[in-house]
């Protein structure tokens, strides 16, 4: 902010937490925009728990992937859920061909790949309002596309 006629002023916004990786035994923290915040030894509330090989996180710096791609799937699978208004528990992204989400507290969602990914998220949208708020469960929209517009629910406990 700047002041006429000779003063400065800096406004310093402390950066939020947004997500948080699992690597060995801690938890560490990032910002939105890829920063590590903290390290944590048990998983920190109100945070996206982020599942991911080859990453390496280190306070005060940007996180690191071994594949410079890998931050962009569960940024893609995160902001799709947002953008649809689906409350994210955690995104699994250990594997690019089964990547997954826990969300609402209710459902493990298999997306199968990114294929189509946008799609998959209106759809699951659809089948929540459908299932209802009291059935917990997996839904598998991995063979999902638009010729096979079918998600498959099975109903059980989910933790």
């Amino acid at each position: 902010e700047r002041e006429f006629p000779d003063t400065l002023n800096i406004v310093v916004t402390d950066a939020k937490e947004f997500a948080c990786y699992n690597i060995g035994e801690s938890y560490y923290t990032v910002s939105e925009s890829g920063w590590t915040l903290c390290k944590y030894d048990d998983l920190p509330e109100n945070v996206i728990l982020i599942k991911a090989k080859g990453v390496k996180c280190k306070v005060g710096t940007e996180i690191k992937f071994s594949n410079e791609k890998k931050d962009e799937v569960p940024k893609l699978i995160i902001q799709l859920l947002k953008q649809y208004e689906i409350p994210i528990n955690y995104v699994d992204v250990t594997s690019s061909l089964n990547l997954t989400a826990k969300v609402n507290d209710q459902f493990v969602v298999d997306f199968g790949t990114t294929t189509d990914l946008e799609y998959k998220v209106k759809h699951l949208k659809t089948m929540m309002k459908e299932i209802g708020e009291k059935k917990t469960g997996n839904i598998d929209l991995s063979v999902w596309n638009s010729q096979n517009t079918q998600g498959f629910f099975v109903q059980n406990n989910i933790k």
